[in-house]
């Protein structure tokens, strides 16, 4: 059963996104990111609302870009952040490659996603750090990294 469809998905999560949900996926699919993993993501960024908004508007849609990293995120173009498909359409290349360079481990790439490739947590992470230690000061990022952990078990 995947997580879109299981108990713990919330049912306000899973409304917001039934309208979008077979383009969300083959978007996924094209790019070979698994939906478990886009879902999870989604849910936490924005609990699936289309019109979020974070960070005092810094952060926007259901993935949550910030404007600074709109080009890194979505590459050129508009900027779709607000509409559900396009956006995801626009981020799966970047997402995959984020996913490669964790190594396909998702709660790896998760910290990618929200701290940066480039950031000292990840790169500690990554070299073998407990993340429990590296994260400690940062308990929404380590509770998203255990999220997506267990996502993946």
């Amino acid at each position: 059963m995947s997580y879109y469809d299981s108990a713990s998905f919330r049912p306000e999560v899973r409304a917001r996104l039934d309208p979008y949900r077979p383009k969300l996926d083959a978007a996924a699919a094209q790019h070979g990111v698994p939906p478990d993993l886009m879902y999870g993501t989604i849910a936490a960024e924005s609990s699936g609302q289309a019109d979020a908004r974070g960070d005092g508007g810094v952060a926007q849609g259901i993935w949550q870009v910030q404007t600074p990293f709109v080009r890194d995120w979505l590459g050129n173009g508009p900027d779709v952040r607000l509409d559900p498909v396009a956006v995801t359409q626009r981020i799966m290349p970047a997402f995959r490659k984020n996913l490669d360079t964790a190594g396909g481990d998702w709660a790896l790439a998760t910290v990618g996603y929200m701290r940066g490739t480039g950031s000292k947590e990840y790169q500690r992470i990554k070299a073998g750090e407990d993340p429990a230690t590296v994260l400690a000061d940062k308990g929404w990022v380590l509770a998203r990294y255990k999220s997506m952990k267990a996502l993946q078990a």
